[in-house]
């Protein structure tokens, strides 16, 4: 407006510059600065702009960091949950299934004393027999002994034959001797084990008292060069050292289980030694070293107690049976026993476990189960190729494996006796059925050559399987005679004779090589159950006796397998004057020797 009024030479008026004018004329004036400011400005706003939208996002992936937090320890209690359930679970499971086997336990006590009763009148060996079993019912798992069955115990006591060998002021819990037949081993409640010479001219004269347990000696053993005795009780084992003059003084003690030892064993090279204990371990002892003593590998990856320990016929794999129902096979071969095992899983306690002769398979079994387990040990993953042999219909009563391993055979109640066969292709999914029996079987022995399984049933009869048949159960050879159960079955080395032992107070003798095996040789003298038989190892010798050698006179019977006419060479063995409760044979067959509780 003023320069329209300049334009028109009207009259201008001056006033002050405006803000407009002001600003305006700054910026010309100081153009560098006001861009420069404006950037930093501008830089400033976009910093604060980008700093609202990463604390947003921050606020934003912290709330979902916290939800997902919360969602995982959600999840991760609740598996925790699910976890100690599935625990608990399988805790009671396992009280429940252990409860179960400790009332089958008591009641097959309860029925085997009944039966004791029964009998005790007409055949006093028998019944004596069943009481001890009833017994022993109990004591195979450190349990109570029912007090019916004990005072049927004390009713029954015959006197047996025998030469005495006194001094133990308790029972004898175990007996064994020697490979090379020197010395006879006795293990006894008095805490002491004794040591029997059995080369001098009276063995039963005088004997090494073994001091040192504080508990029962109920677990003896020898290695197989006949160098060390081992004696277990308690938590501790002690060796003697058998080749020297006085074993007395060259005793050690081995130390480091926290709970009794319950199995003992000692591989073919008495190199090494293997306790098992309660305590959830095993302990490795080296025999070789100059203090064995010394030092032990300990195996501590069970989860609960140790019951069972073997050591492979080569050597080289040792196997523990645990509680925890699993077996754990260790490698003896490597420096480091203890640093990693091959874990087998069982549905039950593992109790029995066994190697093949050749040492490629391993049997596990135990509880109240109706199902035995071979094991591969020559497979990459020896524990990915188990064989869960099923089929029987009731308990299995008896296994064995064939001498060439080839066969598993299980007898059981359900009359059938199955034959399976590890060299197949698929061995666990069916089995050979050989029926034909009336009454359970109730045991199974090959032939040394594999080629016959014989059975032994409740129905009176033993039945000859020859597996090389093409049809084995066509062509199956009945063997009759008896008039009671099947017994006791042996075979001899040489594998011509079998021996059956029945009720009916008689055993007989099967020739194999003959071409008709089922005619018998009728084995008489007896007055009670022929419950057990045993052959010396060179075969000459045949031992028939009523359970662990009774019978109604208080004698077993030896026979003379040389002879032209086996059955009329017997010679009747007499002498106890208590309970016997455990028996060993010499392996050169030169000693029978049984153990009393009458402190002998």
């Amino acid at each position: 407006m003023e320069e329209q009024r300049y334009l028109d030479n009207e009259t201008v008026e001056a006033g002050p510059p405006s803000t407009t004018y002001k600003v305006r004329k700054f910026v010309r004036r100081n153009r560098a600065s006001v861009i420069a400011g404006s950037a930093l400005l501008f830089v400033g706003f976009l910093g604060l702009a980008g700093t609202t939208v990463g604390l947003a996002w921050a606020t934003h992936e912290a709330q979902k960091a916290r939800s997902a937090e919360s969602i995982a320890n959600t999840q991760r209690d609740r598996a925790q949950k699910l976890a100690e359930s599935e625990r608990e679970h399988a805790l009671k499971e396992r009280a429940a299934r252990s409860e179960a086997e400790k009332q089958v336990r008591i009641a097959d006590a309860l029925r085997l004393t009944a039966e004791s009763q029964v009998v005790q009148s007409d055949f006093p060996q028998r019944s004596l027999l069943l009481a001890i079993e009833a017994i022993g019912v109990c004591r195979s798992h450190d349990e109570p002994i029912l007090p019916i069955a004990h005072e049927m115990l004390l009713n029954t006591v015959p006197a047996v034959g025998g030469r005495p060998l006194t001094g133990h002021q308790g029972g004898v819990r175990a007996v064994t001797i020697s490979s090379n037949g020197w010395w006879l081993v006795t293990g006894s409640d008095d805490q002491t084990a004794r040591l029997w010479d059995l080369m001098s001219g009276d063995p039963a004269a005088s004997s090494l008292v073994l001091h040192g347990h504080e508990q029962n000696v109920g677990e003896l053993v020898i290695s197989p060069d006949s160098h060390w005795l081992v004696t277990a009780s308690g938590k501790t084992a002690r060796i003697w050292d058998l080749s020297v003059k006085n074993p007395i003084a060259s005793v050690q003690v081995l130390r480091g289980h926290e709970e009794q030892i319950r199995s003992v064993a000692i591989c073919p090279d008495s190199r090494w030694l293997v306790t098992g204990s309660w305590d959830n371990t095993a302990r490795v002892w080296d025999l070789t070293s100059d203090e064995p003593a010394g030092s032990s590998q300990e195996l501590r990856e069970h989860e609960d107690k140790v019951l069972s320990v073997a050591i492979s016929p080569d050597g080289r794999w040792l196997v523990t049976g645990s509680e925890d129902e699993t077996a754990r096979v260790w490698d003896l071969r490597t420096q480091d026993i203890g640093a990693s095992s091959i874990i087998f899983r069982c549905e039950n306690s593992v109790r029995l476990v066994a190697f093949s002769p050749d040492s490629h398979s391993l049997v596990t079994a135990g509880g109240v189960n109706t199902v035995v387990r071979a094991w591969d040990l020559t497979a990459e993953a020896p524990a990915a190729a188990a064989l869960t042999l099923r089929g029987h219909e009731q308990s299995i009563s008896s296994v064995t494996i064939s001498p060439n391993g080839r066969w598993i055979v299980t007898g059981s109640g359900d009359k059938t006796a199955r034959v399976w066969d590890l060299t197949g292709e698929t061995p666990g999914s069916s089995s050979l059925v050989l029926w034909g029996h009336d009454g359970s079987v109730s045991s199974v022995v090959f032939t040394p050559d594999s080629r016959w399984l014989v059975t032994g049933s409740t129905d009176g009869t033993a039945r000859l399987w020859d597996l090389s048949a093409r049809q084995p159960v066509s062509q199956s050879i009945v063997l009759r005679g008896h008039d009671g159960l099947i017994s006791s079955i042996a075979v001899t080395p040489n594998g011509r004779w079998l021996v059956t032992g029945s009720s009916d107070q008689t055993a007989r003798l099967w020739d194999l090589n003959a071409e008709n095996p089922a005619s018998s040789l009728v084995l008489r003298g007896h007055r009670g159950w022929v419950s057990s038989a045993a052959i010396t190892p060179k075969g000459r010798w045949l031992v028939t006796a009523g359970g662990f050698f009774y019978t109604k006179t208080g004698e077993a019977r030896l026979w003379d397998l040389a002879a032209e006419n086996p059955a009329s060479a017997s010679f009747p063995l007499r002498g106890h004057e208590d309970e016997v409760t455990s028996v060993a044979i010499s392996p050169d067959g030169r000693w029978l020797a049984p153990g009393s509780e009458a402190k002998e």
